[in-house]
């Protein structure tokens, strides 16, 4: 009867989870008011770490649990609190790393991650990358995306193949950049998209399709001025 109860309940965390997306994707109205947004970031994450605090060290790395969730549904634009929080030396500031991970997609690479040989902590990788990579991930984008037309046009497949998962390792904050490309016919970064929202925008759809569908939810996804 125990475990029947457990089930019920996450079940129940697992519906709202799913309300709260659907609000948060349709309705900008709390995302205009930075004081509401801001009280209910603080409350996902109260509620997320206070999630932490029951479960054995290192359970952050469990991305699908509801309170994990409620905090990434909130978008790219919760970034720059959890990064405040993390140069403020947070307690769970591990913990909110696996959270940036998550919401931006950023891949780093190896040359990112290790100094001299020695791994870097991840929190230090991510206050870099936010104080100064951002700006730089941007002008990659732009190296890369010469580099996938270029490779397209000779027929290399392998390279073209290696190159938009370059790109897509960028993370979600150089899609509007993508966006703007499509939007000037480059539709092999149709890809791209779809593997950075999630599947929200299928391989295959159109350059309209991509348009259209940006023009309605890319807010989502644009963190806004690259200042801290």
């Amino acid at each position: 009867m125990k475990e029947v109860a457990v089930s019920a309940t996450r079940k129940m965390k697992m519906l709202l989870l799913a309300c709260s997306l659907v609000f948060f994707t349709s309705n900008d109205s709390l995302g205009s008011k930075s004081s509401d947004f801001k009280a209910e970031i603080e409350s996902r994450i109260r509620a997320y770490k206070k999630w932490l605090r029951s479960r054995p060290p290192r359970s952050y790395f469990d991305k699908k649990i509801p309170e994990f969730r409620a905090v990434v549904v909130l978008g790219v634009k919760v970034v720059p609190y959890l990064i405040r929080a993390i140069e403020k030396g947070d307690s769970d500031k591990n913990a909110l790393s696996v959270l940036i991970d998550e919401i931006t997609k950023r891949k780093f690479t190896m040359e990112e991650l290790f100094n001299k040989g020695d791994i870097r902590k991840r929190t230090d990788v991510l206050i870099e990358w936010w104080k100064h990579g951002r700006n730089e991930d941007i002008k990659r984008f732009k190296i890369l995306n010469d580099r996938l037309l270029k490779s397209i046009e000779k027929g290399n497949v392998k390279e073209a193949r290696k190159t938009k998962k370059d790109i897509q390792n960028l993370g979600v904050l150089v899609l509007p950049h993508i966006i703007d490309r499509i939007g000037r016919g480059d539709v092999e970064l149709i890809e791209c998209v779809s593997v950075l929202t999630g599947g929200e925008i299928s391989r295959d759809a159109s350059k309209k399709g991509v348009l259209d569908w940006w023009e309605k939810n890319g807010e989502r996804f644009k963190l806004g001025s690259l200042e801290p």
